[in-house]
């Protein structure tokens, strides 16, 4: 049902309107978590047979996609349009209309509690920073101001104390701890071989890609697609792992503009740099952070992936090594922040995220 109907999707829509990851978590999160509410709001409405409730499920989750969508890319989306269509399509199936129409409210209505939650959340407010100076802190290579060093203030989905998540400061300058962390990213950069630099390619998600969370969207798809969940139990699965990347970002920014450092080849000019480096501090890596968020929810629902998910989320860590952009602390460090995140979230909502807690 969903397939027919001709809206992009939500990582193509973030690759093509260039959304930096954050930003790009936040889309991921309000979609899944409207995707969720719908489900929820009709995994209970038993229709006349399997194949109408199905038909039901798949159009309720179609016209909330849809509905959030058209709020967060409004050039991109005619949601009238589309939502007709699904009725359309739901008539033509058998559906009478007003049943058609009550199972497109619904889901409606529970979209608009997403989109409520989400205009409120300060994702779009405008703050201007000035860096601390000094040999350690971090600087723009392209004397821009550094990309939404409010972020760590967002008003997280279910993360209540932020501050919980912030490690402690990184290893001082003048420290062994330090001194080997830099040779480390200076040996692993300038020695790369072909499967690292194949391996940096493959996690760079830079701009102009769906980014780290949708990375890690497309993985989970793939994998869910593979296992026997229903389709309800895959758009609860999707949102809290969205859910936990968006929180998990959050708290990653909030360390990012708290400790200011700098990057490897900022200390240290000979240091290759394999993609272009990220304009916001280093420490904790944000790809780490997500990367550990991700791996850990799907690791709950998906536990013969387990192991193949935290090498994934491993491996995506240790490529910003290779690439010369990040410390090894960072990446340690940012799957902590990240796992840790998760671990809250699938502790505190689970199956229970279909409305505003």
């Amino acid at each position: 049902m969903r397939s027919r109907i001709p809206v992009p999707g939500r990582r193509e829509l973030v690759s093509k309107y260039g959304q930096d990851p954050v930003y790009a978590s936040r889309t991921y999160a309000l979609l899944s978590l409207a995707q969720a509410c719908a489900a929820h709001t009709l995994s209970g409405r038993a229709g006349r047979d399997k194949q109408s409730h199905t038909r039901s499920l798949n159009a309720g989750i179609s016209a909330a996609s849809i509905n959030l969508l058209s709020r967060l890319f409004p050039d991109a989306i005619d949601a009238d349009r589309n939502i007709e269509e699904i009725s359309r399509a739901l008539q033509s199936s058998g559906l009478d209309l007003r049943h058609v129409q009550e199972i497109i409210e619904l889901c409606l209505n529970g979209t608009k509690r997403v989109i409520q939650r989400g205009a409120n959340d300060g994702a779009d407010k405008a703050l201007e920073v000035n860096p601390p100076t000094g040999r350690a802190f971090w600087y723009s290579f392209d004397n821009l101001p550094p990309l939404r060093p409010y972020w760590g203030s967002v008003k997280p989905l279910c993360v209540e104390i932020v501050e919980k998540y912030i490690p402690a400061s990184p290893p001082g300058l003048d420290t062994p701890e330090f001194k080997n962390a830099l040779e480390d990213v200076r040996r692993k950069s300038s020695n790369i071989n072909a499967d690292q630099m194949a391996m940096v390619q493959h996690w760079a998600d830079g701009p102009g890609t769906p980014t780290p969370p949708g990375h890690w969207n497309l993985i989970a798809c793939e994998m869910l697609a593979d296992s026997k969940k229903s389709e309800t139990e895959r758009t609860k699965i999707l949102a809290l792992l969205n859910i936990a990347m968006f929180d998990a970002g959050i708290a990653c920014w909030r360390t990012k503009f708290k400790y200011w450092l700098a990057r490897p080849s900022q200390f240290d000019t000979s240091i290759p740099v394999r993609i272009k480096v990220p304009n916001f501090p280093s420490y904790v890596s944000g790809h780490s952070a997500f990367s550990g968020a991700a791996a850990t929810v799907l690791g709950r629902f998906l536990p013969a992936q387990r192991d193949k998910l935290a090498a994934m989320a491993q491996q995506a860590s240790q490529s910003r090594v290779f690439a010369g952009i990040h410390f090894r602390t960072a990446c340690h460090d940012g799957r902590i922040v990240g796992s840790e995140v998760a671990d809250y979230i699938l502790e505190n909502l689970m199956w229970r995220i279909h409305g505003e807690r």
